[in-house]
């Protein structure tokens, strides 16, 4: 029996929708990473008072696909979005579109997207139920850290990931042949060796005045090799979490607002990001892959009277489902052609039978940014099953998260995994005549718009 009343079943309920971009669930504390990283109370208190979600995945581990999946609750091969046009992400000052036309904002971008959620709340129509989405740009890269929290960490030294050095073997080409590195990838914008052109004088002099003593003890050093990434990485982190503390800080503005106007009880809050991020997991930042950091969202619910305070769910669970979730929630119809499945059971407590036990997944965005190949896989609680393809690579690989947790052993050719491998292909094969995706790219569907070339034919040599 779920956890209800009948005070929930009185009125519509409310919802806000807080979608982060690039937040990984690892800086979020509700989601323990033992680096501890980072302290997020109002994000927290979400899943504190509601469900904490420990499988939230995307089909697609990019920005725009991403929303274009919670718009419709479609794959990206049914609503069209597959990849990202190129774009910039402003951080202080930046430039916003209102009713059609740029205007010019002063201010840290988390700030002003907070003060005009609060201001769109006040000035709503009071008389009936709301749909409020908040979305943060933050902590999107080049990771810009308001000026407030530049020391944030007062010269911390973060724990670093074991596997911040993988070198790539026992994988294939695909994962060796990238460009996410912090040693060989990230610029000088992104570590704050350059300053951004978008700053006032008063913000240029704190910025100067954190940065420029710090960049120049770094240039002096003149580090290559393990010792640069060592030094990235501890930037990095300053940075996008000086980023992730904005967000958190807003994210409390709204619940407080939504406490003080008598509104918490009868609101669903939820909290999302459009994928998962890497904080130096392999080397990397950036996301694209079907692997853990990457695939995995954070998602955090509260809907009071409904969901049980401080409960968790372990299913798989997607993005494709929140659209399927705020129409059962708000008493509408979910179209018959959605290809996610409404949360609302889940978050009453119940466990429906038919519930997914594995999950389609399918990159297509190649050779720009990042040089990753396109591929798709199967999903499930244990294993990762992965088809690499490109003009020069079709292969398969095959990852036992049981037993390999950070993702850094393919096992497709263990006679072992023999068995394993033939029943997953055959899923993927299901899944795919299931969600109707068809048997070849076009290849528009790559790294540029409808017309480009693309990437060409998808089918390869077989390239380890």
């Amino acid at each position: 029996m779920g956890f209800t009343h009948a005070a929930a079943a009185k009125k519509q309920p409310n919802i806000v929708f807080i979608f982060s971009d690039d937040h990984a669930y690892q800086a979020i504390s509700a989601y323990k990473d033992p680096r501890k990283l980072v302290e997020t109370p109002n994000i927290d208190r979400i899943g504190r008072e509601g469900m904490l979600f420990q499988r939230c995945v995307v089909p697609n581990s990019i920005c725009g696909p991403s929303r274009a999946c919670v718009l419709t609750g479609k794959y990206n091969h049914i609503n069209g979005y597959f990849n990202n046009s190129n774009c910039k992400f402003d951080g202080n000052n930046p430039p916003m579109i209102e009713m059609g036309k740029q205007v010019k904002r002063e201010g840290y971008v988390t700030d002003i997207i907070g003060n005009d959620s609060l201001k769109w709340l006040q000035q709503r129509d009071k008389s009936k139920p709301f749909l409020l989405m908040c979305q943060h740009k933050a902590p999107h890269r080049p990771w810009e850290p308001p000026i407030r929290f530049l020391n944030h960490d007062q010269g911390r030294v973060y724990d670093e990931p074991a596997s911040l050095f993988d070198n790539y073997e026992n994988r294939g080409l695909a994962v060796r042949d990238q460009e996410m590195t912090l040693e060989k990838t990230m610029n000088r914008l992104d570590v704050k060796l350059s300053v951004p052109g978008d700053l006032n004088p008063e913000q240029r002099k704190a910025w100067d005045a954190y940065y420029g003593p710090r960049n120049e003890a770094y240039e002096k050093l003149k580090l290559q090799g393990k010792d640069l990434v060592h030094w990235r990485y501890q930037r990095y982190m300053h940075d996008y979490l000086g980023c992730v503390k904005a967000v958190d800080e807003n994210v409390g503005r709204v619940l407080k607002y939504l406490d003080d106007e008598g509104q918490s009880d009868n609101t669903i809050v939820v909290y999302s990001a459009d994928q998962g991020f890497y904080l130096g997991e392999h080397g990397w930042f950036d996301k694209r892959w079907i692997f853990e950091e990457s695939l995995r969202a954070p998602l955090l619910v509260r809907w009071p009277g409904v969901t049980k305070p401080g409960s968790e769910f372990k299913g798989i669970v997607s993005n494709i489902d929140f659209a399927e979730t705020f129409l059962e929630a708000a008493g509408l119809p979910v179209p018959a052609d959605m290809q996610g499945h409404s949360l609302v059971p889940v978050l009453k407590g119940e466990m429906p039978s038919d519930w997914r036990k594995s999950f389609y997944y399918h990159y297509y965005e190649f050779p720009q940014p990042h040089h990753v190949r396109p591929h798709y896989g199967v999903v499930t609680d244990r294993y990762k099953l992965v088809h690499f393809y490109a003009p020069d690579v079709d292969y398969w690989e095959l990852y036992d998260r049981e037993k390999d947790p950070n993702e850094m052993r393919d096992c497709s050719g263990d006679p072992a995994y023999a068995k394993t491998v033939e029943e997953l292909k055959a899923e993927v094969l299901r899944l795919r005549q299931e969600l109707k995706v068809p048997e070849a790219d076009e290849p528009w569907h790559f790294g540029g718009r409808r017309g480009d070339a693309g990437a060409g034919n998808v089918k390869g040599k077989k390239t380890k």
